[in-house]
């Protein structure tokens, strides 16, 4: 029988629902241990822990020239018959970046360390995750973009199954008279497994494809992803920038915090993340000879999310109450306004496949950094004055004009070159997605002392994603062609 419904299924089918689950047990491991570490760590460590990712998500980007995201599919799908040369010759580029990154932080140390307010042996591991990481990443993009779903989706859910037990042991067991912070304990703990899988594919990757170095290639890659460093950049100081700003000005304990309840509101971010490593592949090679599928699908698609998404917040407090103790309640109101800018994140990644597309990066990178500014900018101004919870409010608010600028300016380059985005996306329908799972999450929280209402609320909802997902078939991509 599993023989038989297998033949129905296409690769793209396999390869996009394997990786979903893999990804969801990766991602959900991470969710699932916060409960333990909130009670085995103090806030103030577990502010540490979400400095140092901060740090790592905003570094990652320059110190990897961008090569491991935004253009790698477009790359894959440009030398796909040569991918193995092509993915030791970008490995090499991702190798000196992290290299080079460990010698600047061997001659100015201090500097750095005072920068970045994170103990010495954390940085050593930054730079070590810097160096072997981006193997890791490299040959998961060519797993997904092959639809080779099985190594990968072990790969994928032993390397987080173990690194999660690691971590807990390593804190756990950590004695009580130690100079190892609970913070180092949990993060190398953590690192050590995805560093060790790293270092076994970065060996691999150089004796499969036997090229340290290729021209072509280089120039590029080197052609979509420099301008994607900024980009990258601008994105990472517009997602992780609000915590090291809530250090600043409110203490570590206010990052444990926030960042522990913003995870909550994140959790629809696995399941994008997910669909959209498989449904990117999928627009490049539909959007000229099929792409009034690309536009059914990802209209069905965002439907089903925009439902997931209000689906959480509805459910926050109770969430909350499975992460985090009761000094971890105060931060509930974080929860909406995050939750609606994963759901504008989405909206942002669809306009960006198309500008990747058409090789106009650089429109990303500007309004990246658009949302980036503003972020820091309202920052600034409010969370001195009215405290850490403002910070979720004017991250959305970022999203919100970075999503807007890069609707207008697709819009504006694709009419220039006579081409026509509504033949790809559904625009209006987009549009009206957005306002109304903004408006529901926001005012879902005043819903929040009424756990009755919002429980048949949050019903109603069940029951239409079960309706979009099985009725309409949202996910039309997973389908059998």
């Amino acid at each position: 029988m599993l023989k038989r419904l297998r033949k129905k299924i296409s690769d793209e089918a396999m390869s996009a629902v394997v990786y979903l689950v893999s990804s969801v047990i990766a991602k959900g491991l991470a969710i699932i241990t916060v409960p333990i570490f909130t009670r085995i760590m103090t806030i103030e460590q577990v502010g540490i822990v979400n400095l140092y990712t901060s740090w790592y998500a905003i570094l990652s980007g320059i110190v990897t020239l961008g090569l491991t995201s935004g253009g790698l599919m477009m790359s894959l799908n440009k030398y796909i018959d040569d991918q193995d040369a092509y993915l030791s010759s970008i490995l090499t580029l991702t190798t000196g970046g992290g290299i080079a990154f460990g010698v600047l932080f061997a001659f100015f140390s201090k500097p750095i360390q005072q920068l970045l307010n994170l103990p010495y042996t954390l940085i050593i591991l930054m730079s070590l995750c810097f160096i072997f990481c981006p193997a890791y990443d490299l040959w998961l993009a060519k797993q997904r973009f092959n639809y080779r779903y099985k190594l990968s989706g072990i790969v994928m859910t032993l390397s987080a199954l173990v690194g999660s037990v690691v971590a807990i042991v390593a804190v756990v067991s950590l004695p009580e008279k130690t100079h190892i912070s609970e913070a180092e304990a949990r993060l190398f703990g953590t690192y050590i497994v995805t560093i060790s899988v790293a270092i076994i594919i970065w060996f691999k990757s150089f004796r499969r494809g036997k090229a340290l170095f290729k021209v072509d290639y280089w120039k590029f890659s080197l052609s979509l992803s420099i301008p994607l460093i900024g980009q990258m950049l601008a994105a990472q100081v517009l997602g992780f920038s609000d915590r090291i700003m809530i250090e600043e000005y409110c203490g570590a304990g206010k990052v444990g915090i926030y960042s522990t309840i913003y995870t909550v509101g994140t959790l629809t971010t696995m399941l994008w993340t997910a669909v959209n490593g498989s449904y990117t592949p999928y627009i490049y090679k539909n959007i000229k000879s099929n792409s009034l599928s690309v536009k059914h699908s990802s209209k069905m698609i965002l439907g089903a999310f925009s439902v997931v998404s209000i689906i959480v917040v509805l459910f926050g407090p109770e969430i909350t109450r499975i992460v985090g103790t009761s000094e971890y309640y105060k931060g509930l109101g974080i929860i909406p306004p995050v939750a609606a800018g994963v759901y504008l994140i989405a909206i942002g990644d669809l306009y960006s496949d198309l500008l990747i597309y058409v090789q106009k990066t650089k429109i990303i990178m500007l309004g990246t950094a658009l949302g980036a500014g503003v972020n820091v900018v309202l920052n600034a101004l409010f969370i001195p004055k009215i405290g850490y919870i403002v910070a979720a409010y004017t991250t959305l608010i970022s999203y919100l004009t970075m999503v807007i600028f890069l609707i207008l300016s697709t819009n504006r380059y694709y009419k220039r070159k006579q081409l026509r985005v509504s033949e790809v996306l559904d625009q209006k329908r987009i549009i009206l997605l957005s306002v109304i799972t903004i408006i529901i999450d926001l005012v879902a929280v005043l819903l929040y002392e009424n756990s009755a209402i919002r429980s048949i609320v949050a019903s109603v909802f069940i029951v239409i994603l079960v309706y979009l997902i099985i009725v309409k078939d949202s996910f039309n991509i997973l389908r059998s062609k």
